[in-house]
């Protein structure tokens, strides 16, 4: 998902570090644990671990609110500028997933629409 998100990012010639997308692609996910157990939405409880982790990281504080937006925002399609860090992200999560080959695909709850049926290069 990160590489997919830096290609897009590197074609729309943007100013976006790999260090921000990696950090970006690499805690969005990290609150599924608390949306099982506690019930809260993995997005917030990614953002809330990601305030606590990345300043240990060395990141600034513009940094650190950029990754934190985006993964508030990682679920929300469509929000305003194809060309934000928090669209791409979002197109970027959505391409990664190889609904083609899915071992789940019969048991996949999600539209067709939503699903990627197809590979863009």
């Amino acid at each position: 998902m990160a590489r997919i998100c830096y290609i897009i990012v590197l074609e729309k010639k943007l100013e976006i570090s790999k260090d921000i997308i990696y950090g970006t692609a690499f805690l969005h996910d990290l609150g599924r644990m608390e949306e099982y157990e506690k019930g809260k939405s993995h997005e917030e409880a990614g953002a809330d671990l990601a305030e606590e982790i990345l300043p240990e990281c060395g990141y600034e504080p513009w940094e650190i609110s950029l990754i934190t937006d985006t993964i508030r925002g990682h679920r929300r399609e469509g929000q305003s500028d194809p060309e934000s860090f928090s669209d791409i992200f979002y197109d970027a999560d959505k391409l990664s997933r190889d609904c083609i080959h899915c071992s789940a695909k019969k048991e996949c709850y999600w539209p067709e629409d939503k699903k990627n049926n197809r590979y863009r290069y």
